[in-house]
């Protein structure tokens, strides 16, 4: 067999982090693995990564009622954004592009290649998919607040932020250590982040300028995932005894300021934090028993008070679970894309309110206005959840057929949905396996959906957060071919009338940018 170098390895290593690794390959990688010792370690790690990523939306869709979760890992922690369905094959291609970003930087510093830079005002062109870009310059926004998001345009991750419309980019962190991960406190007065600055990874928190940091985590335990309490007032965690996964992930809560540390799983537990209940009172999380078989039977939702009291088991449940939260004493899971209960706070047996053999894909709506989508083949399907009964709702076709125009070698995934922080509006991305993406504005029951963009993006929709009014948008694209991403923003209303606008690049910097994350307001 043909002995491969360490670049084609790494090469490998990004096409199986994105499931498109061919077994004649992946068999010249396993050889390489059984001879290179630090890129054993170096996959192994991914791996462990991996795990931890693919919980992103299983969080990015969850509480869209309250602020966003952190998304889980050491590259990304949990963020309450949107579902995952085993169907999301580029949400999972984003997943698995994010896993590389401490270690993997071999792609060439051609960035976009079908684009040419331009200033931070700059947008992509109307017209086709390889238009020159066009500059635009944006209207003067109401919104006040920061941006932040990590970038390795220094060579090593450090936590920025900016004015909406790119300006006054600053770099908070500086630091020889990787930092990622920004999440602004509820109050938008601090940011978290995950460091690995002492050896270890830990979790930080720093003023929206950069001062007053403080390490909040310590050494004994090596930080895999953080989310702020609604209220801001404490932080739970996922952790392991050490960086290298071995599938025990414990998970504790500590207060804002890094003490009363409580540990609330058990020490045969492996836990995956799920949610905070809105008024910042419990916890709730799946945890496997690791001392049984580990069958299903043994793997349950859990629900525990904050302070590390009165745990209760909710449901016997395997680990795809997605929380929506009704109010404060009742909440919706979404189990293995095919079955939604609905359970109370307080123990009472859990009610199921939908089943079916096709993937639920998402949810829209808040409080007991709730609405989930059925996705079968390529046509979405809308309910409504009324306390226990469900009625059908709008059927639409599919979004997929505006990629068949721009068919090469065409491998097209669920259409990934973004909901607004009030749950009632989403932006929904499709993007087709040549490199363009079309965008999609609908409301929560279905009944309107329109294409953004009379045009496709020429790149791959890696992120999007939406600002705490629901009128911007910022989204991280990219191509796979490369490790390169930029951000752009997207105001709603402005394409929502015309739909020759394009997205507009902010960041220019021929690296990668990850977790946009919008300041909350006052």
């Amino acid at each position: 067999m043909t002995r491969i170098t360490h670049k084609q390895a790494q090469k490998y290593m990004h096409l199986n982090a994105d499931k498109l690794l061919q077994e004649g390959q992946r068999a010249e990688l396993e050889e390489h693995l059984r001879e290179c010792a630090s890129c054993l370690a170096l996959s192994e790690r991914l791996n462990a990564l991996d795990h931890r990523l693919k919980k992103v939306f299983h969080a990015r869709w969850d509480n869209q009622d309250g602020p966003e979760m952190n998304i889980p890992a050491t590259i990304r922690s949990p963020n309450r954004r949107v579902s995952t369905t085993n169907r999301f094959m580029m949400g999972l291609k984003f997943l698995a592009g994010t896993v590389l970003l401490l270690v993997l930087v071999v792609a060439s510093d051609t960035l976009f290649s079908k684009l040419k830079t331009s200033s931070i005002s700059n947008s992509i062109a109307t017209g086709s998919p390889t238009a020159p870009i066009t500059t635009f310059t944006p209207r003067p926004q109401p919104y006040n607040g920061l941006i932040a998001f990590d970038s390795n345009k220094t060579g090593n991750f450090e936590i920025y932020t900016m004015h909406m419309d790119g300006s006054d980019e600053t770099n908070l962190s500086n630091n020889p250590g990787q930092d990622i991960l920004p999440e602004w406190s509820p109050d938008g007065k601090r940011i978290a982040f995950m460091s690995d600055r002492n050896g270890y990874n830990n979790i930080y928190t720093m003023n929206s300028d950069g001062s007053e940091l403080s390490q909040l985590s310590q050494n004994d335990d090596f930080v895999w995932a953080f989310t702020w309490s609604p209220d801001g007032k404490q932080i739970a965690y996922e952790t392991s005894p050490s960086q290298v996964y071995s599938g025990q992930i414990g998970i504790g809560v500590m207060n804002a300021d890094g003490s009363g540390k409580i540990k609330l799983t058990g020490n045969l537990e492996s836990g995956t934090f799920l949610s905070w209940s809105p008024d910042s009172q419990k916890i709730v999380y799946h945890a496997q028993d690791l001392g049984s078989d580990q069958n299903f039977s043994n793997s349950a939702i859990y629900i525990i008070n904050a302070d590390g009291t009165n745990k209760m088991k909710l449901l016997d449940a395997d680990n795809n679970v997605m929380i929506k939260w009704e109010d404060a004493q009742h909440f919706y899971a979404l189990i293995s894309s095919v079955q939604i209960y609905r359970f109370s706070t307080d123990g009472t047996p859990a009610e199921l309110v939908a089943s079916y053999e096709i993937p639920i894909s998402s949810m829209f709506g808040s409080g007991q206005n709730i609405y989930y989508i059925e996705k079968i083949s390529d046509t979405w399907f809308w309910h409504h959840l009324e306390g226990a009964t469900t009625t059908s709702g709008s059927i639409w076709p599919s979004f997929s057929s505006k990629c068949q125009s721009y068919q090469k070698d065409l491998y097209l995934n669920d259409a990934s949905n973004w909901p607004s922080p009030n749950g009632e509006f989403g932006l929904v991305n499709v993007s087709c396996f040549e490199g363009v993406s079309l965008f999609y504005y609908l409301n929560a029951d279905g009944t309107m959906i329109k294409l953004l963009f009379k045009d496709p993006i020429p790149l791959y929709n890696l992120g999007t957060s939406w600002s705490p009014d629901g009128k911007y948008v910022t989204v991280e694209m990219g191509s796979f071919e490369t490790a390169k991403v930029d951000l752009y923003f997207i105001d709603m209303e402005r394409t929502l009338l015309d739909p020759s606008l394009r997205p507009i690049r902010l960041t220019t910097d021929n690296a990668r940018i990850n977790q946009a994350v919008w300041q909350p307001q006052p």
